[in-house]
């Protein structure tokens, strides 16, 4: 079936062309709108229902992309199927907070959802278009995630502090050098530790493996910070109001 061929065909997807910028375009809308009904979402009577069925289409397209990506590429199980991308990571941990609300896997997902957000804008796709399973697997699993952080900060209510920031970044160091080691004795590229993505990435500006590793690691702990920096003001607020009262 064409949908499911190796290659793409026909449209081709290529960045910030209408394709790419009619996906980015359907989650913002899908945030925004959550943001303005935020109230009348969190009172809902099936609240969780809504958020069971978006997770569940989430997990219909991973397994069926596993499927698919195994049939076609025939890649081994240490070196391109084992879950450590951050993406991936953040996606089971979406699952599992979805089902459980578990506080302390929102504040890790707030700010690993980052990792999904850059994808969003910097797609690594293959050109695949929206003739092609791929297309819809890679950004609605991407918007799932990014969509999952928001609302669940927004309409449900969730907090982070600075203890948040500061755990977060610290389990995502001890997870990049476990990463780091598998990518060396499975010969994987996990996280992008070994090498950069083939299509092109901001991590180009900082030159070839090691000296890109610093840009890594300088951008992911300025996005982390920047991700932060609303949670500061909010909370400084509140503690403000708390202390007038």
């Amino acid at each position: 079936m064409n949908f499911f061929s190796a290659s793409p065909h026909g449209l081709f997807l290529e960045e910030y062309d209408i394709l790419h910028l009619s996906a980015i375009l359907f989650f913002t809308a899908a945030i925004i709108l959550s943001i303005v009904f935020r109230k009348k979402i969190r009172n809902a009577k099936h609240e969780n229902i809504f958020r069971y069925v978006i997770t569940i289409i989430a997990i219909i397209f991973e397994v069926v992309f596993k499927i698919w990506d195994v049939r076609v590429h025939h890649g081994t199980m240490l070196s391109d199927y084992l879950p450590l991308d951050l993406c991936a990571i953040s996606l089971y941990l979406c699952w599992f907070l979805s089902f459980t609300k578990a506080q302390w896997i929102f504040k890790l997902v707030y700010f690993y959802s980052i990792g999904a957000l850059v994808s969003l804008f910097v797609p690594e796709l293959g050109g695949f278009g929206p003739n092609h399973f791929r297309y819809y697997h890679y950004f609605y699993v991407h918007g799932y995630i990014v969509f999952t952080a928001i609302y669940f900060a927004v309409v449900l209510g969730y907090k982070i502090t600075f203890k948040d920031f500061l755990r977060a970044t610290g389990i995502l160091i001890v997870l990049a050098g476990f990463v780091m080691l598998v990518d060396y004795l499975c010969d994987a590229n996990y996280m992008y530790l070994m090498h950069k993505p083939e299509s092109g990435s901001p991590l180009d500006l900082f030159g070839p493996w090691p000296d890109y590793l610093a840009g890594l690691i300088g951008i992911s702990l300025g996005t982390f910070v920047l991700a932060y920096l609303p949670w500061f003001f909010i909370n400084r607020k509140e503690k403000k109001q708390q202390i007038e009262n």
